[in-house]
């Protein structure tokens, strides 16, 4: 772009171009003035008459440089045109070099947001990782469960509670028995499965509220780190609202449960709760 600009200026007519025109004119006057000299020479009181054919023979080269001047005056508005148009062309050319400047810049920008929210996406990642693995659970007489073992340890005192109610005769129905055992859990463990899902849930969010391209993908991930037992626990808590109620919408929306091993649920009824785009893909969506 910018060689063709310069060639466009470059074949701007310039001042010595006009110099051999010049002289064509400045001879030619001379040639002019030469010939009416030698014709009307001599000049004197007995041939006056020939002072005036000399005086009228100028009349014409008058007439030819008024000529002359108007045919310069109207080259050079020309000029000025031709100048007008180098001007709206060197416009143009300045406008497309500034859009391509801004979007140059915009894909810079894009680039550079993505690239925060990647950094940040990672390292929150990271210091979920690193509160899984700081799970430590201590029993008197039994063995520690830590990190992830954790979950699988509370999701099958969970399930105990639940099928010691039924066994027991307790009264209720299934829905109000698989409440007060999802009810104990959370009282019991609360300090570390509130902590814990809260900030599962902060991860998801920091996913949806920013502009990212591709949030299924960034949700894949999160929801790749996951276990068994980890989603097993988030299904009965988001569905018993147990501190972490605005989960709901996120689970369904990225299909947080398609790998849930739906054979460990309490009642496959269970999964009435939520919407069936939840567990996956759903026909026609």
């Amino acid at each position: 772009m910018a060689d063709e600009q310069d060639k466009i200026f470059k074949d701007e007519p310039s001042l010595r171009d006009f110099v051999p025109y010049a002289l064509v004119v400045i001879i030619i006057v001379i040639f002019y003035a030469a010939a009416i000299v030698i014709v009307s020479w001599p000049i004197t009181f007995a041939n006056i008459d020939k002072a005036g054919v000399f005086g009228d023979s100028f009349g014409v080269l008058t007439a030819c440089f008024s000529g002359l001047a108007f045919a310069g005056i109207v080259y050079t508005m020309f000029l000025q045109m031709k100048e007008l148009g180098y001007q709206r062309k060197d416009l143009k050319f300045t406008h497309d070099e500034l859009t391509l400047t801004r979007k140059e810049f915009e894909k810079q920008n894009i680039a550079a947001k993505l690239q925060n929210f990647e950094s940040t996406f990672f390292q929150m990642l990271r210091l979920h990782n690193d509160i899984v693995g700081s799970l430590d659970l201590r029993w008197q007489g039994q063995d520690r469960e830590i990190g992830r073992s954790y979950f699988s340890y509370i999701y099958n005192r969970l399930k105990t509670k639940y099928e010691k109610r039924v066994s027991s005769g307790a009264p209720g129905s299934y829905a109000n028995q698989i409440e007060v055992a999802v009810h104990e859990i959370w009282n019991e463990y609360r300090r570390d499965l509130g902590p814990y899902y809260r900030y599962l849930f902060t991860i998801f969010n920091f996913v949806v509220e920013n502009d990212v391209v591709d949030k299924r993908q960034y949700a894949d991930i999160v929801r790749a780190q996951l276990s068994d037992y980890e989603l097993l626990i988030l299904f009965y808590l988001v569905m018993h609202k147990y501190g972490i109620e605005k989960f709901k919408s996120i689970v369904e929306d990225f299909a947080i449960f398609e790998n849930l091993p739906q054979e460990l649920l309490c009642s496959a009824s269970d999964m009435d709760f939520y919407h069936p785009k939840a567990f996956g893909p759903v026909d026609g969506s």
